[in-house]
């Protein structure tokens, strides 16, 4: 896309009060000029791109999972060899694992996303985001992975003011866990009771079929 293709479907998005995101690649400068509100997969960085990322308050969401899952899960779905090599190769190179670094070290905002449904990445796969995150220096510590995967998530998506913490007045979506997820992440997969917007889903570690009643209720939550 041509810059000016890119700011007229930022300035599109914008006027329609709706934030828009764009896949990390060779034209992130381009989204980035243009005033995009969000960079999925996002790498390395010139120092000078970070501070123009920082400067108008874009997000970034890495999601390592793709090539790391990938890399080391990929013989075990059927990958072709080809591409677990590449994913292997990338996984070697420093440059990208770096530059997040960079970023969230100058202040970049960063939420947790996994490139969900991504060959190798199921819908349900939380733990390896999590662990990788740690792995390479992204965050620090435990604590920033798991405010990149809740609050900061929500500040992300805009709805910050509805979930995303536990706290009066927002909606009751809670889960809860088996185990000491601040000793050990892989807590995260032992989930023994959710609610959303405060309607029991899960119950000792198996779904619940709603209430027909709530039907309505659950298709207004995004809404």
């Amino acid at each position: 896309y041509t810059q000016e293709e890119i700011n007229a479907a930022v300035d599109q998005a914008h006027q329609e009060g709706r934030p828009i995101t764009t896949d990390a690649g060779e034209w992130t400068a381009q989204a980035v000029k243009a005033g995009v509100d969000c960079i999925e997969h996002g790498g390395n960085y010139s120092d000078e791109l970070i501070q123009e990322i920082l400067d108008k308050g874009i997000w970034v969401v890495p999601t390592l999972s793709p090539v790391v899952l990938q890399a080391r899960k990929g013989h075990e779905w059927g990958m072709k060899q080809s591409v677990i090599d590449r994913r292997n190769k990338q996984l070697k190179e420093s440059g990208r694992h770096e530059g997040l670094v960079r970023a969230r070290k100058a202040g970049v905002k960063l939420a947790f996303g996994t490139d969900s449904g991504s060959p190798v990445v199921p819908h349900d796969a939380i733990l390896p985001e999590m662990e990788a995150l740690l792995e390479f220096g992204i965050f620090d510590c435990k604590e920033q992975v798991l405010q990149a995967a809740t609050i900061r998530a929500a500040e992300c998506l805009r709805i910050a003011d509805k979930t995303g913490s536990l706290n009066v007045g927002k909606q009751a979506d809670v889960v809860l866990l088996s185990g000491d997820l601040e000793a050990d992440l892989k807590v995260i997969e032992n989930v023994e009771t959710v609610f959303v917007k405060g309607h029991l889903m899960v119950e000792h570690g198996q779904s619940i079929l709603p209430d027909p009643r709530d039907f309505q209720t659950f298709a207004n939550v995004g809404a």
